[in-house]
């Protein structure tokens, strides 16, 4: 690493891109401060000054692919970005900004894409009707016993919601500097700048599940033929034969995880090239996390629906039994009836069980807040920071996103009963009782409920100042009241409801026999369990978030904060239990009087979700720097001042520097027309009045680590 910066400095100072230049260099001179005049310029190249002065406003950013410097020339000249729009883009060459205002820009990453919606389940079909019986052939043919029906097909499971795509970084409020290119500041200042992260895009709603088939209904018992009529037994009628059962509704699929937020780098700078920055003031510039994405909704769980004729059930089980054949009748050619002979009735079939709602998806995550890294400058590449100054800069995360409640499962209302079919029994014949009644069917059960989403973390908030995670070097600079601050965990979301049971059906009317027994009402499906809080992020460095980095003791912190996210995110609720469904009555006689069958049970309520746990808390470190340092004291430059010239006449004053080991190397900038630097001699003669803010910049010719120092002079021509 320090081989590396060895390198990296003899570059910076001995191929500075901002080395003072003669008049005979040709520069562009704008005398009127507009964006189409410095475009212009710009695009062209070469060394740029202002003999103007005021505010260059801009609606998009100017993109640098060449060696271009642009100086104040002793002008008040301020570049605003109108909070809307960035100010530079060096994609390529060199940059260089003396004595300049950069304010008011801002840039904002990309919001990542939502998720798809998943596919939702297709419903089963129904299942085939049972065939009936065949009567019987006369004489004294019995009837046969109704087809059984086929049990009705599940519905499909919906597919998992698309998950949301993550916010794009904000980079570079003011200026954004590609790897290989370069961007040198002198003097000056940027002030309330910002870079802040796209959000992320929400996650897709989960897939519904598919209602169920129904099931399909039993057959009829076939009739028996009377007997002959020369007197004798007619035939038995046949039994019918319970429905099956329904199919039950598919499962909802859970709802897709939010996007993470994008980071925000560098509410003024950020570089991923070569960054120089000598004697500028960075104050209230400010890198902001994106918002993390909500997940997207879980899938509700399939119900069932029954169709028959003008009544539909939600959640219904299978069809009807047939009902008994019709017993036969024996007679004889004078009339006279033997009853002890008529044919045995057929009995009724049992109503089928209703088919269980589906149970329902879990709903998504939240994205995890976006990251803030450096409110004033971040680099991924090389910095140099001498003689700046810093003042309420900061790095704030955002915030997490907010888990998607979970869905309900498939709920049977008080309409969806287990629905038995015509299950009453087959009547008797000259006073004899009739066929057995059947019992009622059973309600479906009530699907379960959906987990409730996680809520996210929020993202963490490093270096208040400055962030560098590669070669950097800062020196004899100063901050204040600069925070780095994490972002707050979300809450977790609710878990679903449970499905509500089925109800029973009634058991079937008794021909002079008690009725049937009713049906049990369907269990209650279960809560969802709620989601975990999202956990709170941290703050790393008030001032300064570095990988590796070399500083001098001419750092100077006053009131610099690191701070931990606000609160983690708080535990979802347990979803509420499915009610269990009503208890089926027991069938009445032949009169519809007396209730003879025996009542079934009702079902049971389902479980609560249980509640998630709640998100953990930030931590806050380094209220000045955060990472390792390796201090290497600063040179000494000198005069204090470089007094004061006049047009016209000739200029000279001898820069020194102590400290270090000679042979000295200098870069001088914002020197005035007519004014060179050669090896720490600034000479010449001045062509125009004004105040000169002029930046040094010094190395030695230690080794294997350089030492440098830099100084700020104000020159006035008279």
């Amino acid at each position: 690493m320090i081989l590396a910066l060895v390198v990296f400095l003899a570059l910076v100072v001995c191929q500075s891109p901002g080395q003072a230049t003669a008049a005979s260099s040709g520069p562009t001179v704008l005398k009127k401060c507009s964006y189409a005049a410095l475009n212009a310029a710009v695009q062209k190249g070469g060394v740029i000054r202002f003999a103007c002065k005021g505010t260059v406003s801009f609606t998009a950013p100017i993109t640098v692919t060449k060696t271009v410097t642009i100086e104040s020339a002793g002008y008040s000249v301020t570049f605003d970005g109108q909070s809307k729009s960035q100010i530079f883009r060096v994609t390529a060459g060199k940059l260089t900004l003396v004595d300049l205002t950069l304010q008011n820009a801002a840039v904002t990453g990309t919001k990542g894409v939502s998720g798809a919606a998943g596919t939702d389940g297709v419903a089963g079909t129904d299942g085939p009707g049972g065939a009936n019986g065949v009567e019987g052939t006369y004489p004294s043919g019995s009837g046969t016993d109704g087809g059984p029906g086929g049990p009705g097909f599940d519905g499909s499971n919906g597919t998992a919601g698309g998950l949301g795509a993550n916010g794009l970084d904000g980079q570079g409020g003011a200026i954004y500097v590609a790897a290989g290119a370069s961007l040198t500041i002198a003097g000056g200042a940027f002030k309330n700048d910002t870079a802040t992260g796209g959000a992320g895009g929400s996650g897709g709603r989960g897939g519904v599940g598919g209602n169920g088939g129904n099931g399909g209904y039993g057959g009829f018992g076939g009739s028996g033929a009377p007997g002959p009529d020369t007197g004798g037994p007619g035939g038995n009628a046949g039994d019918g034969v319970a429905g099956a059962a329904g199919g039950d509704g598919g499962v909802g699929a859970k709802g897709g995880t939010g996007g993470g937020g994008g980071s925000g780098q560098g509410g003024a700078i950020c570089s991923a090239g070569t960054l120089v920055v000598l004697g500028t003031a960075f104050e209230n510039d400010s890198a902001k996390g994106g918002s993390g994405g909500g997940g997207g909704a879980g899938g509700r769980g399939g119900d069932f629906y029954l169709i028959l004729g003008h009544y539909i059930a939600q959640g219904s089980g299978g069809g009807p039994g047939g009902p008994g054949g019709e017993a036969g009748s024996g007679t004889t050619s004078s009339g006279g009836i033997d009853p002890l002979l008529d044919g045995s009735p057929g009995n009724g079939a049992d109503g089928a069980q209703g088919g269980t709602g589906g149970a329902a998806g879990g709903g998504g995550d939240g994205g995890d807040g976006g990251d803030a890294s450096g409110g004033a400058i971040y680099s991924s590449g090389h910095l140099t920071v001498v003689g700046a100054h810093f003042a309420s800069d900061s790095a704030t995360a955002a915030a997490g996103g907010k888990g998607s409640t979970g869905a309900a499962g498939g709920a049977p209302q008080n309409m969806g009963p287990g629905y038995s079919g015509w299950c009453s029994g087959g009547p008797g014949i000259d006073g004899n009782p009739g066929g057995k009644a059947g019992n009622g069917g059973n309600g479906g059960a009530g699907g379960n409920g959906g987990g409730g989403g996680d809520g996210s973390g929020g993202g963490d908030g490093n270096g208040g100042a400055i962030y560098a995670s590669g070669h950097a070097l800062v020196e004899q600079s100063s901050f204040s009241t600069n925070a780095a601050a994490g972002g707050s965990g979300e809450a977790a979301s609710q878990g679903g409801a449970g499905g509500q049971g089925a109800n029973a059906e009634d058991g079937g009317m008794g021909w002079l026999t008690p009725g049937g027994n009713g049906g049990n009402g369907g269990n209650g499906g279960d809560g969802g369990d709620g989601g975990r809080g999202g956990d709170a992020g941290s703050g790393h460095g008030g001032a300064i978030y570095c990988d590796a980095w070399i500083s001098s003791s001419g750092l100077t912190f006053s009131s610099d904060r690191a701070v931990a996210g606000q609160a983690p995110g708080a535990p979802g609720a347990g979803g509420t239990a499915g009610q269990g469904g009503l208890e089926g009555n027991g069938g009445p006689d032949q009169d519809g009087v007396a209730a003879n069958g025996s009542d079934g049970t009702a079902g049971e309520p389902g479980s609560p979700g249980e509640a998630g746990n709640a998100g953990t808390k930030g931590t806050a470190s380094a209220a000045e720097v955060y990472g390792p340092a390796l201090n290497v004291r600063a040179l000494a430059v000198s005069p204090k001042t470089v007094g004061k010239a006049t047009k016209g006449i000739g200029y000279q004053v001898t820069l020194t520097a102590t400290g270090g080991k000679p042979r000295y190397t200098w870069s001088v900038f914002g020197l005035p027309v007519g004014l060179s630097a050669k090896r720490g001699v600034l000479s010449g003669t001045p062509t125009d009045k004004g105040s000169f803010i002029v930046v040094v910049l010094v190395s030695d010719s230690t080794r294997p680590t350089k030492r440098v120092g830099a100084r700020t002079y104000t020159l006035t021509v008279k």
